[in-house]
This record gives structure tokens, sequence and C-alpha cells, in this order.
């Protein structure tokens, strides 16, 4: 088929203000502004398949490449290829909306703070953190065992941990989201 004659093809399927595409390396592929796929293989028009793959992210099968996250395919194709050091953000936070004017290049940090901003995750506090050797409740009993007079350095020792990292929960420069009973802290924000 012809450019032409593909672009007439699209029409047939086109929504109102929907652009196509061929994909710059996968020519035979075409993708839309409104996060649509279809192939022209074997000189026949086929509206590809969009499956939900891993994380969320849509995919689709590109032939013996195997299944490639949509939202960076029509990235590519519109907006060229991923420059360094960025990745591509959904502006609305749907990884399945992924029509072009909800795509953008973001550093990492803009990605992740987008993320926070939007509610899509939390931070990781206290236990949850993947690098926390305390508890919540070990926590609590140091403040109130400082209180009573243990040493920093005796209290390190009990928690296996290190005489700064008990000066940490005490000034609550760490865990400063927890709040004692009767004390109406609050925690300080992200």
């Amino acid at each position: 088929m012809t450019h032409t004659q593909k672009l007439i093809a699209l029409s047939e399927i086109s929504c109102i203000n929907e652009l196509w595409a061929p994909h710059p390396t996968y020519k035979d592929y075409w993708f839309s502004t409104f996060g649509r796929a279809v192939s022209f293989v074997y000189n026949k028009l086929r509206i590809r398949k969009i499956t939900n793959r891993r994380k969320g992210y849509q995919s689709v099968g590109i032939g013996a490449r195997g299944w490639q996250h949509l939202h960076i395919l029509i990235m590519e194709t519109f907006s060229g290829e991923c420059p360094v050091g960025k990745q591509i953000n959904h502006k609305d936070g749907n990884k399945r909306n992924n029509r072009l004017d909800n795509l953008e290049y973001v550093t990492p940090k803009e990605n992740m703070r987008h993320s926070y901003d939007m509610g899509l995750q939390q931070p990781r506090r206290g236990s949850n953190c993947n690098f926390a050797k305390l508890k919540e409740e070990d926590v609590m009993k140091i403040r109130e065992e400082y209180k009573q007079g243990i040493s920093q350095y005796i209290l390190a020792d009990r928690y296996s941990v290190k005489q700064p990292t008990i000066s940490n929960i005490i000034t609550r420069a760490t865990w400063d989201h927890l709040v004692e009973e009767g004390i109406n802290a609050t925690p300080q924000s992200l």
C-alpha cells in the first residue's frame, strides 16, 4: 500500500481530530494521537490489540519484537526519541490514557513528584521504608525510655542501632510522623 492508500484506510476508522503517523522504526505500525495502534503488515490494515501488562501499562505486540509499551511508541512517533535523562509521564496519572495530549517527557524527579502530588504513591515512612531497622513500637519505647533517663548509648545497644540513630529519633529528625499520646504534634510536610 502507498502512503496515501494507508491514510485513506485510516480515515475510515478515525475519530474527529485524530491524527495518525507511522512509527519511525517500525514503519508498518502506525499510532494515533488518541492512543490507538494499527499495522499494515502484508498491506492490510489491522487494528492492533492493546493489552494491560506489567504495572498497569498498556502494550501492543510489534511482530518479532514482542510486546512494547504503548505510551513509549506514541511518544516516539509524535515527539521523537526520549531525551537522555527523561522519562514519560502520564499527566492525569492514568497509565491507560495514552492520548498524546496526556503524555510528556519529564525528569525522573519531576515524574516522582507528580506521582506523589496526584496521590498515586504514598511516602514510605516508618517501618514501611525498606531500610527501617525499627518498628513504630520500638521508636515509641525508645522515646519513653530516654525520658526515664536511659542513655542514648544504652538504647542504641539495646535496639541494635547506632547512637546517632537514637539521637535522631529523640530529636524527631527521623520518625517525626509518630505522635505520642497527649502531644498535639503534627507530622512535617514532605
